[in-house]
């Protein structure tokens, strides 16, 4: 759901949610209450199955089959953000032709040999995504106790952006510097 908009997003988990809490309440009042079973099935006959062979059945089965398509549809429009690589080049006048992909372990390694003098990194990870323009990198690193974030992201964000000069591409960076238990005790570690 990253490339509808909030509002239709919140429509619809709303209407979805209505649905559900409607119907487990009618199927708890016909389990629980009798009455309520006989009504609910007598305004259901009377309204909606009074010819059910031909019509009922007929107008019942295209309605779900309806709902059921546009349900599809709505799942197959979602998830669009993340891709699974970063760059993508088409080479069609090399011999032979072919893509040539850059995924995200190629630029996390990348940053990882740009921090590996620092032993204050416990872990870097990073994801892309695809936005308006070129695509975009998150880069989550993760410091020991008492490393300043601000010249670590700068530092970070300085080795993204040889990276992508280097690549030929331009795009978004967003760095994440995250603190926890992992960064409190990690181990150093130890050179004989």
């Amino acid at each position: 759901m990253t490339l509808t908009p909030r509002l239709t997003n919140r429509i619809v988990l709303f209407l979805v949610g209505l649905l559900l809490l409607l119907t487990g309440s009618h199927w708890i009042g016909v389990s629980l209450f009798p009455a309520y079973a006989e009504a609910a099935s007598h305004v259901l006959h009377l309204r909606f199955f009074e010819n059910l062979d031909t019509l009922g059945a007929t107008a019942l089965g295209v309605g779900m089959l309806a709902v059921l398509v546009l349900f599809v549809l709505l799942l197959s429009l979602q998830g669009r953000g993340k891709l699974s690589y970063y760059s993508r080049i088409v080479q069609a006048e090399a011999q032979p032709p072919g893509v040539v992909e850059v995924s995200d372990q190629a630029i996390e390694h990348a940053i990882r040999q740009g921090l590996a003098d620092r032993s204050d990194v416990v872990s870097v990870a990073v994801t892309s995504w695809k936005g308006p323009g070129e695509p975009g990198l998150r880069i989550r690193v993760q410091p020991r106790k008492a490393v300043a974030p601000g010249p670590l992201g700068h530092e970070v964000l300085r080795i993204a952006q040889q990276v992508q000069q280097r690549l030929g591409v331009s795009g978004p960076v967003l760095v994440h510097v995250l603190s926890g238990a992992r960064s409190r005790f990690g181990r150093e570690d130890r050179l004989l």
